[in-house]
């Protein structure tokens, strides 16, 4: 098994993560799906936590929070055998953080767009 070593970060494209991840089309969005999951699940059983609360950006939510959410995705891709045996740990919880990361800022994104509209309705 060959794993890409280029450093994952959190502002990298979904193509670049996938590249970096090795996964395949249909186990990148699998992958995405998890993500969605895992941030919509953490914000339904914790809906007064920093993490639900879309003023707060990413650099000051609770480090638990954060941990908590990707513990979360990281079950849900370990009962999918997301990523082959003896795939580095640390590889996919770097992948984890920067995917949540991006589905946490498009969620913001379209709550504050909401917010907008409904105060131009008014």
């Amino acid at each position: 098994m060959s794993v890409n070593t280029s450093p994952i970060r959190l502002r990298d494209t979904p193509a670049e993560l996938q590249a970096k991840l090795n996964l395949t089309g249909p186990r990148f969005d699998n992958f995405k799906n998890f993500a969605r999951r895992a941030h919509n699940e953490y914000i339904q059983t914790h809906p007064t936590s920093r993490w639900a609360n879309v003023n707060v950006v990413w650099t000051a939510l609770p480090e638990q929070e954060r941990l908590e959410t990707s513990r979360i995705m990281y079950d849900l891709c370990k009962a999918a055998s997301l990523f082959p045996a003896g795939y580095p740990q640390s590889r996919i919880k770097e992948g984890i953080e920067a995917r949540l990361h991006q589905v946490r800022r498009t969620w913001q994104q379209g709550k504050r767009e909401n917010q907008r509209q409904h105060a131009d309705d008014d």
